[in-house]
């Protein structure tokens, strides 16, 4: 059967707010910590990945406007460092 539009905004929405965790907390910095082993360079990296994969997963306009400062700052914070 044809998911309802009902069933479509459950789905934006759970998608959505599991983005949104990731830029409003410490996520990204503290995969840094989680990760001593591994290069910096591998970490900004898997970082920029996860913060592009995470942006995308934002379907709701308001999210994304609420997260496009923090996006746009750990992306410009990353890419420097790299």
């Amino acid at each position: 059967s044809k998911p309802s539009n009902e069933d479509s905004d459950t789905v934006k929405l759970i998608a959505s707010a599991d983005a949104v965790s990731h830029f409003l907390s410490p996520f990204f910095s503290i995969y840094f910590w989680e990760n001593p082993d591994k290069e910096i360079k591998d970490i900004i990296s898997g970082n920029l990945r996860k913060a592009e994969k995470d942006w995308n997963k934002i379907l709701l306009p308001k999210a994304r406007e609420m997260c496009r400062k923090e996006y746009d700052n750990l992306k410009q914070e990353l890419v420097f460092i790299e």
